[in-house]
């Protein structure tokens, strides 16, 4: 049985672009990519939610690995990742069901398809390609492959590294053409060739400068070889020279604390904050992962916050008492998943519920999922599946924009909301 997964990382011989469909937004979710915030070391994967027949709700379905991970570049992930989410996303336009077996719909597609006339020649397929494989790497200059690099780098890297790169790279150029004029094609440049470059630039200057250079051009090279210009890359054939670092002066724990809340200021030396309104909490769940969407909120700032990505969210009626409807609570960011405690309060994005407050207990090592509680016991628990947790904030603080009534911080009035929900509290009664 085909199954869904190889449906989408199938080859066909036909691929558009694919425009936003809006109506079939109700049945499942705009296929997304997840690049681990551009950390190559990490697994990469598409991802997307359909509509489980049987609950009616978005489930969060298998992601699509395919063989994207096998590349070791940005640019080449991306390139796969967006072919595999274009595809993903006509196959469900046209029909496809992640819950059902698709192998004859996908069969009658391929009958379909034009089939491919196959042009006469003695020559076969395989050689012919491998000849003008062969003549389109003779044919390509030093100069004309390093700018190639340099192009698909773009959008990869930062300005400044792109900047360091495409100097060093002069810098061989520059080189080669004076001592080895007939050197011009990027197949004639060698192991030797690199490396007497490296040696003089050891010598000019120190063993950790020469790595630098190493790094580049080991960079460049991989990016010649996984798009084809050159067989191999050779770089990695040259060794890292060991040199011995100077120590840096160690930093206690207080000054790396300010050295960080330094860093998470702007310009104008103000901690800020991005307050999610309560007309736009709706949106926040397709916009969470967009940056667009994050600039464009309102922002504030609370010198008093500890280290961390804060964030501002509002708190929708009366399950988390005594949070009043239409207040704020201010969350740090949980990037790992381990450091969520039991019984502590926390702003979750979900998959299926959106944007709720909870108080959470961590079941992650018993069933892989997080239990949500309500405050006020007229609410029932409930269990979200970890994979269905898309942020977590942890509650630092929270902002009321309601103030309490007399009635309202009266001990009587605090004795029979605490009663409300089950808590007894003896020496209130007391007191009272």
């Amino acid at each position: 049985m085909l199954t869904f997964n190889e449906v989408i990382t199938h080859k066909h011989e036909n691929e558009h672009d694919l425009e936003h469909v809006l109506e079939y937004k109700k049945q499942f979710s705009t296929p997304k990519i997840f690049d681990a915030n551009g950390n190559i070391n990490k697994r990469w994967y598409v991802y997307y939610s359909y509509r489980d027949p049987k609950s009616g709700k978005l489930k969060r379905m298998k992601n699509i690995y395919g063989k994207a991970n096998s590349f070791k570049t940005k640019a080449d992930r991306y390139t796969l990742l967006n072919l595999y989410k274009r595809r993903l996303f006509k196959l469900l336009k046209d029909g496809y069901n992640p819950f059902i077996d698709n192998t004859e719909y996908h069969s009658d597609k391929l009958k379909k398809a034009p089939k491919k006339v196959e042009p006469k020649t003695e020559i076969s397929k395989p050689i012919l390609q491998l000849v003008k494989k062969e003549a389109s790497k003779n044919d390509l200059t030093i100069d004309n492959a390093f700018n190639r690099a340099i192009e698909l780098k773009t959008n990869v890297i930062g300005e400044k590294s792109l900047d360091d790169y495409k100097s060093r790279l002069k810098g061989l150029n520059k080189w080669l053409k004076k001592n080895h004029k007939t050197v011009v094609y990027i197949n004639e440049l060698n192991k030797k060739l690199v490396l007497d470059y490296l040696n003089q630039v050891q010598l000019n200057s120190s063993a950790r400068n020469r790595n630098n250079y190493r790094t580049v051009f080991s960079t460049i090279f991989q990016v010649l070889e996984d798009n084809e210009l050159i067989d191999k890359n050779f770089i990695t054939q040259i060794s890292i020279l060991k040199t011995t670092p100077k120590r840096h002066k160690t930093y206690t724990i207080k000054e790396q604390n300010e050295i960080f809340e330094y860093l998470e200021v702007n310009d104008n030396n103000e901690n800020l904050i991005e307050v999610v309104p309560v007309k736009a909490s709706a949106g926040y769940l397709a916009g969470y992962d967009d940056p667009e969407y994050i600039e464009q909120l309102q922002k504030i700032k609370l010198p008093f916050l500890p280290t961390g990505k804060h964030r501002a969210f509002p708190i929708k009626g009366d399950s988390m008492l005594p949070m009043k409807d239409g207040a704020f609570v201010i969350g740090r960011f949980v990037e790992d998943r381990s450091e969520i405690k039991t019984g502590k309060t926390y702003v979750l994005v979900t998959l299926n519920d959106g944007m709720v407050y909870k108080r959470v207990y961590n079941n992650i090592d018993l069933n892989n999922s997080l239990l949500l509680m309500s405050d006020n016991k007229t609410y029932n628990d409930y269990s979200v599946p970890i994979d269905e947790i898309l942020e977590i904030w942890e509650f630092t603080c929270s902002i009321n924009t309601q103030e309490y009534s007399e009635e309202e911080l009266k001990i009587s009035s605090i004795l029979g909301m605490f009663n409300e929900l089950g808590v007894e509290l003896k020496a209130l009664n007391k007191i009272n």
